[in-house]
């Protein structure tokens, strides 16, 4: 009678074939139960705020029984082997599991990312696009690097592979480093949030109003009605400031008059006849005017104004200039410029 330490399977006796069985087993049924614990636990902390324990518990689920039983089978093997090196063909397995599960792991794990930044990008369009277009290129670098070392894992010489990969990466980079740069700074845009849509900023010497935040572009709408596109690493690199986020704005303007004829106590009342002038405007806080000096035959007159909205100076600076000249210019004496 034969018995099952008698019977032969591909060189391995029943026993040991029903051995390394139990051993994959307990190691599936070991791993799945701890895949269950784990969930489990962090289902319990899945309300918190914290995103972290999110994350794990996300990884947790992802991880599939395939990649169990690649292990079990795994373990099996050293089991059988007595800790020696393991065969081929299941060396080869075993890389190979590890490897999909490792992109399953990634893929997932962008796609946590993408979806937490993009409620932190409050939902502009631009920082949404912005991460999707990342997203699909950490998702290259991961599946590239995860192919390298499983080419590499296998015994493929993968030297010139990596050096070619290289010198191709830098190219690429050189050659699209300006729509990267424009890329990211969109990025920097919906996250950091200097500006939203709407907001009247001034980029250099340009101000006007955000119409849109592109991947590449931002777009102003300028106070003269002309739509001009600006790089968004240019916005980023140059001093910006946000109009609509101050709560006042003062607007100095320099009034000049002929000086010639005219008395002290009259260049301090024609300062301040622009005061009230310029007080009865509206949009005007207030106004305070002071007499600067007097160069070359000409008398200047600073009046400095408190807007009450940031937004309206480009249709209230007409109206002040107007207000002035009018107040500060007689027959006799016309009013030399306004600025």
């Amino acid at each position: 009678m034969t018995t099952l330490r008698d019977g032969y399977l591909l060189g391995i006796s029943y026993l040991e074939w029903l051995k390394a069985l139990g051993v994959a087993s307990a190691t599936v049924v070991g791993l799945w139960g701890l895949r269950h614990l784990i969930v489990r636990r962090l289902e319990g902390a899945a309300s918190t705020e914290t995103w972290v324990d999110d994350l794990f518990l996300m990884l947790a689920r992802k991880t599939s029984r395939i990649y169990m039983l690649a292990m079990g089978i795994t373990v099996a093997g050293l089991y059988e082997m007595s800790g020696t090196t393991l065969p081929t063909w299941l060396r080869i397995f075993t890389i190979g599991a590890f490897c999909l599960q490792l992109l399953w792991w990634a893929n997932a794990s962008v796609d946590f990312w993408v979806k937490h930044m993009s409620r932190t990008a409050d939902g502009q369009p631009s920082g949404r696009a912005s991460l999707a277009v990342v997203g699909v290129l950490i998702r290259v670098a991961v599946f590239v690097i995860v192919m390298v070392l499983a080419l590499d894992n296998f015994g493929v010489n993968v030297t010139a592979l990596v050096t070619g990969l290289g010198i191709t990466g830098i190219a690429v980079a050189l050659a699209v480093q300006n729509i990267l740069g424009d890329l990211l700074a969109a990025l920097a845009i919906a996250f950091d949030k200097p500006f939203t849509v709407g907001d009247e900023i001034q980029v250099g010497d340009m101000t006007g109003r955000v119409e849109k935040v592109g991947l590449k572009t931002t777009r102003l709408r300028l106070g003269t009605g002309e739509e001009v596109s600006v790089a968004n690493a240019e916005v980023m690199k140059t001093r910006l400031i946000n109009n609509s986020r101050t709560h006042t704005r003062m607007l100095p303007l320099t009034v000049g008059v002929s000086a010639n004829g005219i008395t002290g106590d009259a260049l301090l009342a024609l300062a301040q006849q622009c005061e009230t002038a310029v007080s009865g405007v509206d949009g005007v806080r207030s106004a305070k005017a002071r007499l600067q000096g007097i160069v070359d035959g000409r008398a200047r007159i600073v009046v400095e104004t408190v807007l009450d909205t940031p937004q309206s100076l480009v249709n209230t600076r007409p109206l002040l200039i107007a207000a002035l000249t009018t107040a500060a210019s007689t027959p006799e004496r016309p009013v030399l410029g306004v600025a």
